[in-house]
């Protein structure tokens, strides 16, 4: 929650505006800390699941960066 917070906090020496400071925290679904990520990705890796899981984050930052590779022919 602390993590949360600060980005509130800088949020809102930002934007002076707490409509535009509200909206861009509602943006924010989960804060992921890397030891949380460490505890995900070893209990994915005793599931089996690891490999489909990178496959899913490298999808979605190819969506959320517009990023296309080109097609070799």
């Amino acid at each position: 929650m602390y993590l949360v917070q600060k980005i509130k906090e800088n949020a809102n020496k930002t934007y002076s505006i707490k409509a535009i400071v509200d909206k861009y925290m509602s943006c924010i679904e989960e804060v992921i800390n890397i030891p949380t990520l460490t505890v995900r990705f070893r209990e994915a890796i005793r599931q089996k699941y690891l490999s489909k899981i990178l496959d899913e984050i490298v999808m979605q930052s190819k969506v959320e960066f517009n990023y296309e590779e080109e097609i070799e022919e």
